[in-house]
């Protein structure tokens, strides 16, 4: 019987630094802004686009071709929230994600298991064997996904609720959901959904980074912090891990500075 591999699953994370006391002249304009791709190989990231879009919009504000060493650059580009997406030679993504560029700041962007990439012949993962997906389940989650690229997130939702009827521990589902009420400034919603990914799946590390940012969203930063570091004691190396974990320290600072005046 072969094996079916699951679908991909939604890394959102914001890279944030958090800046006390700017000046509200409008956006800056970053001269440079690197980035770098990381976690596939055997595959030729010089096939590969970024593209960046404002945030709420669907159109490219910038371009980069990925380099064989897995760089690439922008160059005059605007402060601020955008979707990134990696984008393969056919002109279909393979991997999306929010961030947020700032002056000084650079991208490390991890390709978890985009589309088209396959695993070597006869390797599955723990997970996969220990919780098969059921096929309606798979299939509500795929329509989903598809709704939440093109948008519709009404539509979205309904698709992911019905994946997770069918199949409450359908982690990748809870995740994606989270990410699409992120993407709404739903962080309530979002963080519940993170929450419940985690009980069942706890060493999902893209999760833990996910509920991390959640709760930095939320302003609750005890949460924010412990959820970072659980992510660290999955992979220490983690850039976005790092990076959630920074966020919920300088919104700490941030706070206590506050405070204080």
């Amino acid at each position: 019987m072969p094996i079916k591999r699951l679908p991909r699953t939604c890394v959102f994370f914001l890279f944030v630094i958090i800046s006390i006391g700017a000046t509200a002249h409008g956006q800056r304009k970053i001269a440079r802004l690197h980035g770098q791709l990381t976690g596939v190989s055997g595959v030729s990231l010089s096939n590969l686009t970024v593209q960046l879009m404002p945030a709420g919009s669907r159109i490219a504000r910038a371009q980069s071709v990925v380099t064989l060493g897995g760089s690439f650059a922008f160059q005059d580009i605007e402060q601020g929230t955008y979707t990134l997406q990696v984008i393969d030679a056919r002109g279909e993504s393979v991997h999306d994600e929010i961030v947020n560029v700032f002056d000084g700041g650079d991208l490390s962007i991890r390709l978890e298991s985009p589309r088209g990439v396959r695993p070597a012949e006869g390797i599955v993962s723990v997970r996969e064997l220990a919780h098969p997906v059921p096929a309606k389940a798979a299939k509500e989650y795929s329509s989903a996904k598809n709704a939440a690229s093109s948008g519709d997130y009404e539509k979205a939702f309904k698709h992911f609720e019905r994946a997770i009827a069918i199949d409450p521990e359908y982690v990748e589902a809870l995740n994606d959901m989270g990410v699409a009420y992120m993407r709404q400034n739903r962080a309530v919603e979002a963080a519940n959904c993170f929450t419940k990914a985690a009980a069942i799946a706890p060493k999902f590390i893209l999760v833990q980074i996910n509920l991390s940012v959640a709760e930095s969203r939320l302003g609750r930063l005890d949460e924010a912090e412990a959820a970072a570091r659980r992510a660290l004691a999955i992979d220490a190396e983690s850039p976005p891990a790092k990076q959630a974990l920074a966020l919920s320290l300088a919104l700490r600072q941030r706070a206590n500075t506050i405070a204080v005046h």
